[in-house]
């Protein structure tokens, strides 16, 4: 990135993003010894000197991701920008960073995926850290239609789509996600975003995301999940082929009682490549996770 982060920002996301910007210099880009990336290195030599995708101004989403048979809430982030409305709906809160109290800026920088250094891509969106979506659910609030957001990546160059939800006690939601491609290059486009959820006391979340590049659109992502008691999370991840696809998955059960259900499947043709990691910390006593 070439600048850290935008003005209007919050100061505890402008200190953040500092921060990791003047970090980055000590970040090596994964290799074939890499553990984690002996398996998907080779395939960022295409992606050398990447600049920032820019702001191509709102995009409608390919018609076959609208989910026209699913009724939900459909908000199109195009190259990590918000549109210019936000939909209103009864008992959630949805914000850009720049509008953030303090308080909610410094949740967002202590996000499960905020927080990790092992992340090498995640690194690179913190240090560009621009205008994210923040979504909060308000207290016993039962969200009944899913809010399906679409991240669309326009043109060349890496866009950095930046999301952060939570959950207050009691609360359930169902949130899409739907990564693809307008007019994107195989080799001078990349999709670097980062999830991450904070689910409190008794709240449920269920998560969907896909991928419907086919050969369009190399993408890295990092979903990070932190639970606190009797707090559930049911993921259903869908990983159709790209030229480069790479999904961290992370959770952890900071309460007695929390449960996630993690589940995945894989569709790859030709030379296509998905790479999956998945990693669930038992931090509380009494939770229980399951993988399939």
């Amino acid at each position: 990135p070439q600048a850290a982060a935008e003005p209007d920002l919050p100061p505890a996301l402008q200190d953040f993003a500092k921060q990791r910007f003047e970090g980055l210099t000590g970040i090596a880009r994964p290799s074939r010894k890499t553990e984690a990336w002996k398996y998907s290195a080779k395939r960022l030599n295409k992606l050398e000197g990447l600049q920032l995708a820019g702001n191509a101004g709102e995009e409608n989403a390919p018609a076959d991701l609208l989910l026209g048979n699913v009724q939900s809430h459909q908000l199109v982030l195009s190259n990590g920008h918000l549109p210019s409305s936000l939909p209103q709906i009864e008992g959630v809160s949805i914000k850009a960073f720049s509008a953030l109290s303090e308080a909610e800026a410094e949740q967002v920088a202590k996000g499960l995926i905020a927080t990790r250094d092992d992340l090498p891509f995640a690194e690179i969106n913190h240090a560009g850290l621009g205008e994210g979506l923040y979504i909060e659910v308000a207290k016993n609030t039962q969200v009944e239609l899913p809010i399906h957001l679409l991240l669309v990546h326009q043109g060349e160059g890496m866009s950095l789509p930046r999301i952060f939800v939570h959950l207050q006690t009691g609360s359930s939601l169902s949130l899409i996600e739907s990564v693809c491609a307008v007019s994107a290059s195989s080799e001078q486009s990349l999709c670097n975003q980062v999830s991450d959820f904070l689910i409190e006391d008794n709240a449920a979340l269920t998560y969907y995301r896909v991928n419907d590049d086919h050969d369009q659109l190399p993408q890295v992502a990092a979903t990070g999940a932190q639970l606190k008691r009797d707090a559930r999370f049911f993921s259903h991840v869908l990983s159709l082929g790209c030229p480069l696809g790479r999904h961290d998955l992370q959770v952890q059960l900071l309460g007695s009682g929390a449960e996630c259900d993690l589940n995945g499947v894989c569709v790859a043709q030709d030379r296509q490549h998905y790479d999956h990691h998945t990693c669930i910390e038992h931090i509380a006593s009494h939770c229980n996770s399951n993988e399939n």
